[in-house]
């Protein structure tokens, strides 16, 4: 059965690449945030070295695009994405706009998700062939022939090789205005911090507070990848950022371990960066009724104690504590481990006033 033949709300709309200027990123005047590299082939977050000093699960994800951004300026009512996506394999747990689409934002105002028609009419893909297809085409449209500034989030779970944008011939384009902050917020931690399992891109919190805050963002988020590396600390000390957020205590399930690896990683971060802030953020889920969500709570924020008796640059949010005035776990996640959308959005909301103060008033 194919919805969309029932409810042409689900429907894509056909792509028409007649009459349209086509830019293949990275090209000026577009902007890509968030990537170590853009270039056809060598699109991550990461470098190699780096990704193959660290665990399995993380060579595998440091591929995916989780937080790339592409930004700019058109009058353009048409803006067609067409990405080489090698991988477009459905997780039975999130959505496909979310793991494998792109969305887009005019003017900050969220307008909808580039995904692939499956209706297998005209020259789209098949249902029966997409998951074998090298990627797809899309098309969302703007209504009002007027300058608006466009913000496209890359795919959170899904390697992305190539990306072309088409725009309305003739259109004008030019680069976005600047963040208003001017170095990025650093995120490491787990598969809630890469998005799973929201259900499109701009939904995930750091990106969700890259809008709140105007600033730009490195999302180094790892499906059970953020386990706390030297090699990834010693990686994260060289990036210029205004702030460091860690979250991956999920990740790290044994509490002897935690104990182990989480100060280790703040003090070779804190030598390389003396007064960055840090953030000790932790899990917000219970994982089935596991306690070790709350005794790597405990743990974190005895850690959290101990080193602000001399840093005053470290700072503590409570993830259990966070969604607990929006029903939990049971709302706030998908399946006990992983953010719905309120989870993130709730999580971001945590999160938002101490970052906002850390970028804008120097600090609490």
């Amino acid at each position: 059965m194919d919805i969309s033949n029932i409810d042409k709300n689900f429907a894509a709309e056909k792509v028409s690449w007649e009459k349209a200027t086509v830019y293949r990123l990275p090209c000026e005047p577009f902007e890509i945030c968030g990537l170590l590299s853009a270039e056809p082939g060598e699109i991550k977050r990461l470098p190699d070295e780096v990704a193959l000093q660290c665990n399995e699960p993380l060579r595998q994800m440091y591929v995916c695009p989780s937080g790339g951004r592409i930004r700019f300026c058109t009058d353009s009512e048409k803006i067609i994405i067409k990405c080489a996506e090698p991988d477009m394999l459905p997780s039975p747990h999130m959505a496909f706009t979310g793991s494998h689409c792109f969305d887009l934002y005019a003017d900050r105002e969220y307008i909808g998700v580039f995904r692939p028609d499956t209706s297998g009419s005209g020259k789209h893909v098949s249902r029966k062939d997409f998951y074998t297809s090298q990627g797809y085409d899309s098309l969302l449209r703007l209504h009002g022939h007027k300058m608006r500034e466009i913000l496209i989030h890359f795919p959170l779970y899904s390697r992305v090789d190539e990306v072309l944008i088409a725009l309305d011939e003739g259109s004008a384009v030019s680069p976005p205005a600047p963040y208003k902050a001017e170095k990025p917020f650093v995120f490491y931690g787990t598969s809630v911090t890469q998005g799973g399992c929201v259900s499109h891109p701009g939904n995930n919190y750091p990106a969700i507070l890259s809008r709140w805050l105007d600033s730009d963002f490195i999302n180094l988020g790892f499906s059970d990848g953020g386990r706390g590396e030297q090699d990834m600390a010693k990686y994260i000390a060289t990036l210029d950022m205004s702030a460091l957020v860690l979250n991956y205590d999920g990740n790290v399930r044994n509490p002897e371990r935690l104990s182990e690896v989480y100060e280790p990683f703040y003090r070779t971060v804190r030598d390389a960066r003396p007064g960055l802030p840090i953030v000790f953020a932790t899990n917000m889920f219970d994982y089935y009724g596991d306690d070790f969500t709350a005794r790597g709570r405990d743990l974190i924020k005895e850690i959290y104690l101990r080193v602000s008796a001399e840093d005053k640059n470290v700072y503590f949010i409570d993830g259990l504590a966070a969604i607990a005035p929006y029903g939990g776990t049971d709302t706030c996640s998908v399946e006990h481990c992983h953010a719905n959308d309120l989870g993130s959005w709730v999580y971001a909301k945590a999160l938002e006033p101490l970052l906002r103060k850390i970028i804008f008033n120097g600090g609490l």
